[in-house]
């Protein structure tokens, strides 16, 4: 694995090994300093997942966040830069209580960028700003056919 202090440019195009690595890095660090369980999903879908506050105390994970297994690394790697911008939207008290799902999704896209860069990983921002308004769109697709 890279020095920690080393930051790991990504794109889709960067090779297997360098994107395993950064995925390693990522999840390491939401494991050990955010204290979320990352695990894999099986449900076609990558989500997080608070742990309901009367378990706090019998668990040591505030959360888990599962990875569709089914995503290409790159694509996990986005999945999961996403899924932690939903944990720190979830710890703001202002923000976090909007109702309106498109910009906490919004919101949960950008928390989640700036949380792998933070810790050494610099995904293309072009790639992961298309896989953003791809999900908003499928968003606002189900959204739109709910109210139908």
């Amino acid at each position: 694995m890279k020095n920690l202090s080393e930051v790991i440019q990504i794109s889709s195009n960067t090779s297997s090994q360098i994107l395993s690595e950064a995925f390693e890095r990522i999840s390491n660090h939401i494991e050990t300093d955010l204290w979320i369980n990352v695990e894999d999903g099986y449900e076609h879908n990558s989500y997080w997942m608070r742990t309901p506050p009367e378990e706090l105390g019998e668990v040591d994970e505030v959360g888990i966040i599962e990875i569709d297994i089914d995503l290409c690394t790159f694509q996990k790697i986005v999945a999961i830069a996403h899924e932690v911008g939903h944990y720190f939207l979830d710890q703001d008290d202002v923000f976090g209580e909007s109702s309106h799902t498109i910009f906490k999704e919004s919101l949960a896209w950008y928390l989640g960028l700036d949380y792998v860069r933070k810790i050494g990983v610099n995904i293309d921002a072009k790639e992961y700003v298309e896989e953003m308004n791809k999900c908003l769109e499928l968003y606002v697709r189900s959204m739109n056919e709910q109210e139908d």
